[in-house]
């Protein structure tokens, strides 16, 4: 279930005024790049998830006290990056960090998110069975 839109948007208002432009960009373009997708406001992150649950985001947006937005892909290790945006060296986590509203805007981006929203039911299943197999 999104969380009720006020509080999305009292969220967004904690973030520093600069970079509030920033952000917006980022949830627009989430918004309008993986439809169906769900909001999920978890642990002070706005994440996009396949079902509603917070388990099953698949990108999010997180402010960081160095004054920039990580714009991160939960299943980001295998996305193709012609752009060489993406950063991190997690299993399967990556982020590209966001300090303008032109990076904000970069095509490269956007076809990051697409790409992560393309392959999202598969990587969730398959994630949700090697959590099975943990067991």
């Amino acid at each position: 279930m999104a969380p009720p839109q006020n509080i999305i948007t009292n969220h967004i208002e904690r973030v520093p005024l600069s970079l509030q432009p920033v952000y917006k960009a980022l949830r627009s373009m989430a918004r309008k790049t993986m439809p169906g997708s769900h909001e999920v406001l978890y642990h002070n992150v706005l994440g996009y998830s396949l079902t509603g649950a917070s388990w099953d985001r698949i990108c999010y947006i997180a402010h960081q006290p160095k004054g920039y937005i990580n714009f991160g892909f939960f299943f980001g290790a295998d996305l193709p990056d012609p752009a060489g945006l993406i950063q991190g060296e997690g299993k399967r986590m990556r982020h590209v960090k966001i300090y303008t509203l032109e990076q904000a805007k970069d095509p490269g981006l956007t076809a990051l998110a697409k790409a992560a929203w393309k392959k999202a039911e598969k990587d969730i299943a398959e994630w949700r069975q090697s959590l099975k197999r943990k067991k």
